[in-house]
């Protein structure tokens, strides 16, 4: 089983494309096994692209932000972060993709901000029918309702395997972080999204 060392660093995300391939992340590390977690590796540094005096991380603390599609295609959430002072950052996020096991990775950036406490969209989790057509569900914040609920829940779809998402559906979470979790469809037009607090 993978191993982090930082106490906040824990496994935030797993996806299995069968007993033996699947990825794990956590907020600095990416995990690709082969052979059912007998051996794996890590991956921290996906030689992409981003600004200077920014970071990078994967994960959240709401729900699964990796997939496994067979053993060279991987998809991992991915947020870019500067901070500004103790408690204000400015958020870029996107996702990541590999289609040759993990030694080359594509960014596609979801929310781009240029400051603090813009409107900012996250893909938290995924489901794929097949290798091109699937879907993503997060929120968007900083976008106060009538209700003052701060959050809008969001469904993407992708039609290219993760490599571009299209916004396909909001909805007012109508209660502050009451946004989307999961997602999974029975076939390609029955579905489920499930969210916090019973939703």
């Amino acid at each position: 089983i993978p191993k982090v060392n930082e106490s906040l660093d824990y496994i935030r995300g797993l996806s299995m494309a069968d007993t033996n391939v699947g990825i794990a992340s956590s907020a600095r590390n990416i995990f690709i096994t082969k052979d059912g977690w007998r051996t794996y590796e890590t991956h921290s540094n996906l030689n992409i692209e981003i600004p200077e005096g920014y970071s990078y991380f994967y994960g959240n603390n709401f729900s699964n932000n990796v997939h496994a599609l067979d053993e060279n295609n991987f998809i991992s959430n991915i947020t870019i972060a500067k901070q500004i002072t103790h408690s204000e950052y400015i958020i870029t996020t996107g996702t990541v993709k590999t289609t040759d096991g993990g030694k080359n990775w594509n960014l596609t950036l979801i929310s781009e901000n240029k400051a603090q406490n813009e409107k900012t969209e996250y893909i938290i989790s995924f489901f794929f029918h097949d290798f091109n057509n699937g879907w993503g569900v997060g929120f968007r914040s900083n976008d106060l309702d009538s209700s003052g609920a701060e959050y809008k829940s969001l469904i993407f779809k992708t039609t290219d395997g993760g490599l571009t998402w299209q916004n396909n559906f909001e909805v007012t979470s109508g209660k502050p972080e009451a946004i989307f979790l999961q997602i999974s469809f029975r076939d390609y037009k029955r579905g489920v999204v499930v969210g916090k607090y019973g939703g």
